[in-house]
């Protein structure tokens, strides 16, 4: 998280390499190579391997990843992306990014899971997700029960190319 936050802009190489939560923020982008594993950390006490900052997160680029979760971590999901408002004009979620070329996989929550917000009360409206692009993306559930891929609350313009969700 630390190099995430000064960086802004990771590349990864080819190998495994453990990871037990990051917070995505805005004008960003992880990078992989062909053969870049991004693994769950074992028995992690950690919702998600990746949250959303507060407030409009806004230019986030994720490319050429595959994500892997753990089976020790109960419940865990691959991306876990709650729009959550900043203070002074509440508004909140992820905005004009992409995900190319990531597979997401192996995890006991959901591969990818966008919660926008509400369309009535103090929140109305402000907390969407939008203008994503998807291009290349695989999202496998690591239990029967579980989804790969979850839209709640406010979700729009979002553009799937190539995509395959379980």
């Amino acid at each position: 998280q630390k190099a995430y936050n000064v960086c802004k802009n990771i590349y990864f190489p080819n190998g495994n390499f453990i990871l037990d939560t990051l917070e995505i923020q805005s004008e960003t982008s992880i990078t992989g190579s062909p053969s870049t594993r991004l693994i769950d950390k074992p028995n992690s006490t950690e919702d998600a391997m990746f949250t959303l900052a507060v407030g409009p997160v806004v230019h986030v680029r994720f490319n050429n990843l595959l994500v892997v979760g753990h089976i020790t971590n109960p419940n865990k999901h691959g991306f876990f992306l709650e729009a959550k408002p900043q203070q002074g004009d509440n508004n909140g979620g992820m905005w004009w990014s992409s995900f190319t070329n990531v597979i997401v996989g192996s995890f006991t929550g959901s591969g990818f899971n966008f919660q926008g917000g509400p369309s009535s009360g103090i929140y109305a409206y402000l907390l969407p997700h939008q203008f994503i692009q998807f291009n290349g993306v695989r999202s496998f559930s690591g239990k029967n029960t579980n989804d790969g891929f979850v839209l709640s609350g406010q979700c729009g313009q979002m553009i799937f190319n190539e995509c395959e969700f379980e």
